[in-house]
């Protein structure tokens, strides 16, 4: 394979034998393949989930996570209006240390859609990771003797 400005020849294909010179669309779709793939493997990786091929029928999810359902969307940019609705979020979080969210909704519709850094959303995992291997105990009313565990153990 050789590089030509925006051009890539392959030195033959495996039909013809013949070169074959791909034009700037097919060397974009090409290069952003191989960009969203890693994005994905990125994502797998940090969430320590596993990346599925497109050709892999486990799943219609991007990676699988024994708690999230992850569909990776991997763009150019992402909507200004959301980086400032999360910058915003940030801001207003660092004072009491929460986890900044930016909640979406539409006009004539009940969903709403949580929006969150990655660096966010894991230390979520790790808390309810951490409350799964030792879950709260809640007090009801004054007596100590009154206790209910959530956690599903004794």
């Amino acid at each position: 394979m050789e590089r030509s400005g925006s051009r890539i020849t392959v030195l033959s294909t495996t039909i013809t034998n013949q070169p074959y010179i791909y034009s700037a669309k097919e060397t974009a779709h090409l290069i952003m393949d191989k960009t969203w793939k890693s994005f994905e493997r990125r994502v797998a990786k940090r969430t320590g989930g596993e990346r599925i091929p497109v050709s892999d029928k486990r799943s219609h999810l991007d990676v699988l996570h024994p708690y999230l359902g992850i569909e990776c969307k991997y763009r150019k940019t992402i909507s200004k209006f959301l980086k400032d609705a999360l910058a915003q979020a940030e801001e207003g979080s660092k004072e009491e240390s929460l986890i900044p969210t930016v909640v979406l909704g539409e006009r004539y519709n009940s969903r709403m859609y949580a929006f969150v850094d990655l660096e966010s959303l894991l230390k979520l995992l790790e808390i309810m990771h951490v409350l799964l291997e030792d879950p709260p105990v809640i007090h009801v009313g004054e007596e100590p003797e009154e206790t209910m565990n959530y956690g599903g153990t004794e």
